[in-house]
């Protein structure tokens, strides 16, 4: 009678061994993953925007190259209290609701890397649906026909602001020696992330007032950057920048 095989299982060495080299792999592959991710909610965005692009000529086309007068400054679309959709100038609403019904879908108004709002600065309500860009206060009522340059007039960015003062757009103030000084020396430091949100390499390096190496070297090696429409329908990533190489009129038109 032939002698009976007893199964050989794995030792515990063997099972330490093979727990280590997954971790190992898993420790190379996570970071890659990550990137492959934020790459893929850029391209969304950008997509995003091209299709916003697309919206606001519809409507510019409808009202003879005027843009809509006055957009709100939240991110509301619905009234909470009675769950009807907003008007686009309510102080409330987001300034989507404008364009909406030019567009193929609503959810093109929102960018996929910024979509808890819960941490906003805002005290928004359950009326809010979808958000992440800025538009463009200078749009507000202009004639398309007295822009000189459409390829060089932004019209939405991605933004922490929805309705962004001339304060909170990236050029210098007057007098001032920076840009969006609010979004890195005051009260809004904790939402800076939000703006040049895509390609980030830490949240770390953001606020570089403070840290004049860091600020020095933001033109050669930002931390970040803000998806852009400008008029002609083009989208850009707009790298981080402290607003030396931003023109007013940029926004302006002028």
């Amino acid at each position: 009678m032939p002698a009976r095989q007893t199964k050989k299982g794995f030792t515990l060495i063997e099972l330490l061994v093979v727990i280590a080299i997954i971790a190992l792999l898993l420790t190379i592959l996570i970071p890659s993953l990550t990137k492959v991710k934020e790459k893929a909610k850029q391209t969304i965005c950008k997509t995003n925007l091209r299709s916003i692009g697309i919206a606001i000529q519809l409507y510019l086309n409808d009202y003879r190259g005027k843009a809509y007068p006055d957009h709100g400054n939240r991110y509301e679309w619905f009234d909470p209290a009675t769950g009807d959709e907003l008007e686009p100038d309510d102080k409330n609403a987001y300034w989507g609701l404008a364009y909406k019904n030019y567009a193929e879908d609503p959810k093109v108004f929102g960018c996929p890397t910024f979509t808890a709002l819960k941490e906003h600065f805002y005290n928004t309500g359950p009326g809010t649906v979808r958000g992440g860009f800025g538009i463009n206060r200078f749009f507000e009522g202009i004639k398309v026909s007295d822009i000189r340059r459409p390829a060089k007039f932004i019209v939405v960015q991605d933004h922490v602001e929805p309705h962004p003062e001339n304060k909170d757009l990236f050029y210098i103030l007057s007098g001032n020696t920076f840009n969006l000084e609010d979004y890195r020396t005051g009260g809004r430091k904790e939402y800076y992330w939000a703006i040049f949100r895509h390609s980030k390499r830490s949240k770390a390096l953001d606020n570089p007032p403070g840290d004049p190496v860091r600020r020095a070297n933001i033109l050669n090696n930002p931390n970040g950057q803000s998806n852009t429409l400008w008029l002609d329908g083009s989208v850009v990533g707009m790298n981080e920048t402290t607003g030396e190489n931003v023109p007013r009129h940029w926004y302006s038109g002028k």
